[in-house]
């Protein structure tokens, strides 16, 4: 369900936690209006003005971790992106410094994987799918290069180069596959929006007696919980939903090896 939420474009991802968050606020200030009547609450405004300061503290920064960690998530899957496309790279400069005989077919089966991810893996991953769709022209890669024989300590010098690219190749590309494909804990996104909740309800117990300006209060700080949880799940999913990362890198690198085979 929450990896479905992310796939949703950036303002209808705005608009419906500001939408829920706003619902919930509505229907917890009529609860409470109608189960503690006013005077009663503002007796105890004070205390409720401590705990509601403790909890939003403590919530606060469990929102705030996670937004971090879904930041960062996506800033590390622009740098897998990046490494990987500059990683083929490098397999098809190593091959070329070797020997024609082998820089050939590896360029054509480069320029393959490039294509089958851009064209494949890229879009089942903006729809939370499976991502694995380029391996079969990595593993004929693998074997094309396993069966050249360096000839001399100069192509057993790119040779080794090559091979150990290679290795970091299918690394990266597993690291990518495992971001697309994992987000932050179901668990973790129901007890922060609970302690949001929790916040929210706290804020609910104030006795004020304009109602209207009560209601006020509680949606800006509902509004402001929404809009953090909008921006956890947009970064939380780096390759599904509005903001992405882009495959740009790829197509860069394929255009340079493709004019290459010309």
């Amino acid at each position: 369900m929450l990896k479905t939420v992310g796939m949703l474009s950036t303002p209808f991802l705005i608009a419906g936690h500001v939408g829920f968050f706003i619902l919930a606020t509505w229907l917890l200030m009529a609860l409470i209006h109608r189960v503690m009547p006013v005077k009663l609450r503002r007796e105890y405004n004070d205390v409720i003005g401590f705990l509601s300061a403790v909890v939003a503290v403590f919530y606060g920064l469990l929102i705030a971790s996670v937004l971090v960690i879904a930041i960062n998530r996506f800033d590390h899957a622009q740098q897998v992106t990046e490494t990987e496309s500059n990683l083929v790279a490098d397999i098809v400069r190593n091959a070329e410094a070797i020997s024609p005989e082998i820089e050939r077919p590896v360029r054509k089966l480069v320029a393959q994987y490039l294509t089958d991810v851009i064209a494949m893996e890229w879009p089942a991953q903006a729809k939370g799918q499976e991502s694995v769709l380029a391996t079969a022209p990595l593993i004929d890669l693998a074997v094309s290069i396993s069966r050249y024989a360096p000839q001399t300590q100069r192509e057993v010098a790119y040779y080794q180069q090559l091979t150990g690219t290679l290795t970091r190749l299918y690394d990266t590309r597993k690291e990518r596959i495992f971001i697309a494909d994992e987000g932050i804990a179901d668990v973790v996104w129901i007890v922060s929006l609970a302690g949001s909740l929790l916040t929210i309800c706290f804020a609910m117990f104030f006795g004020i007696e304009n109602r209207r300006l009560h209601f006020m209060l509680a949606a800006f700080l509902a509004v402001s919980l929404a809009l953090v949880f909008a921006l956890v799940a947009i970064f939380d999913r780096p390759f599904q939903g509005g903001l992405t990362v882009s495959d740009e890198p790829y197509r860069l690198v394929r255009e340079q090896i493709v004019q290459g085979l010309k």
